[in-house]
């Protein structure tokens, strides 16, 4: 029977078991967290959009209702 390579012995020293983690999963959790977090930001910036749109649309109903009244006053001079 010959010894192994590595000097470590029985079947625990092959395969995944003894190499830690996967190269691919730093980048993997890298990813992970950017898009979380660009999700966030963009939720964000949505709900704050959603406020600004309200206000621009009671504005411009506003500014509908006045202008028959901004007119006649012009008219009058």
């Amino acid at each position: 029977m010959t010894a192994p390579q590595n000097g470590l012995e029985g079947s625990h020293a092959s395969g995944a078991a003894r190499q830690g983690m996967p190269p691919w999963l730093p980048k993997a959790i890298a990813i992970g967290l950017a898009l979380t977090a660009v999700f966030d930001v963009t939720v964000w910036a949505a709900r704050q959009l959603v406020g600004f749109g309200v206000m621009l649309l009671i504005s411009f109903f506003l500014a509908m209702v006045m202008e028959p009244a901004v007119s006649r006053l012009e008219a009058r001079g």
